[in-house]
């Protein structure tokens, strides 16, 4: 995009950086699957709920299972919770991601920083209920930041088409 506009170089190579970094962190996320899968502790990897569901769809499908993060955590269910985490961010997040780098790879990077490390930790490191849904109202409304880029992304398709 830099370029299309005819921005600065430096500016076109800082959102090649973001690029390359918003890459790397999703062939981390490959291999982190492929560990889950030959540990046995996935039956296969698929990158989006279903094939009918739209990626905005995809979004409220993301918040409504952190809702479900919560409240597992209080019902006192840190391994479930924690389970549904990574089972969001992999079956769900990472179907939208594409999309979501071509949009905004920063807030693509805090996203996956929330999945990956924010939200496990606060689970992990027993902190309060209301630490937890903090957590994730914080990460609810970068979701629908994102759902917003989507859905302009997916009228830019059609009118295209």
């Amino acid at each position: 995009m830099a370029i299309d506009n005819k921005a600065p170089a430096a500016e076109a190579r800082k959102q090649q950086e973001a690029l390359n970094a918003a890459l790397w962190q999703g062939l981390g996320a490959v291999k982190l699957a492929a560990q889950f899968q030959q540990k046995g502790l996935l039956q296969s990897v698929k990158a989006t709920a279903t094939e009918t569901m739209t990626q905005s769809a995809t979004m409220d499908e993301i918040k409504h299972k952190l809702d479900r993060v919560v409240a597992k955590y209080a019902e006192r269910l840190g391994d479930e919770a924690t389970q549904i985490v990574h089972d969001t961010y992999l079956h769900l997040f990472e179907g939208v991601e594409g999309t979501l780098i071509e949009q905004d790879a920063n807030l693509v990077e805090e996203l996956e920083k929330d999945f990956n490390v924010t939200l496990p930790k606060a689970i992990a490191d027993n902190k309060s209920v209301d630490d937890v849904r903090a957590v994730v109202v914080a990460m609810q409304g970068k979701l629908d930041r994102a759902k917003k880029l989507i859905e302009k992304a997916e009228k830019a398709r059609k009118d295209v088409f």
